[in-house]
């Protein structure tokens, strides 16, 4: 948790109201067994495309958290109420590289 100027409009405005006790949850990819957040539709599109894009040298990796520790988060942020609390869910790092999408891998 941080207590930190936010620069999201967002968040400033629930953070700025009057009588409310508002805290704030940043989430990453959230994936289960089934979706694994832009993951799932990126190896879709290069199944149906044959082919797959990916920036500079498919190095890119994106913060991830499994649903059940994310539910477990809100639920920690609740029972704590703290008003202006900002919480960063995550657990671990998803990469969408180049050697990580095959064009026949199996769908999800």
């Amino acid at each position: 948790m941080c207590h930190q100027i936010s620069h999201f409009p967002a968040e400033q405005t629930a953070l700025a109201l009057r009588r409310v006790r508002a805290s704030v949850v940043r989430l990453p990819q959230v994936h289960n067994t089934m979706r694994q957040g832009l993951l799932t539709y990126a190896v879709s599109m290069a199944q149906e495309k044959g082919v797959s894009a990916y920036v500079g040298e498919g190095r890119n990796r994106w913060a991830a958290a499994h649903i059940s520790d994310v539910a477990r988060l809100y639920r920690l942020a609740l029972e704590k109420n703290e008003a202006g609390a900002r919480y960063h869910a995550v657990a671990e790092s998803a990469g969408l590289c180049a050697a990580h999408v095959w064009f026949d891998a199996p769908p999800f």
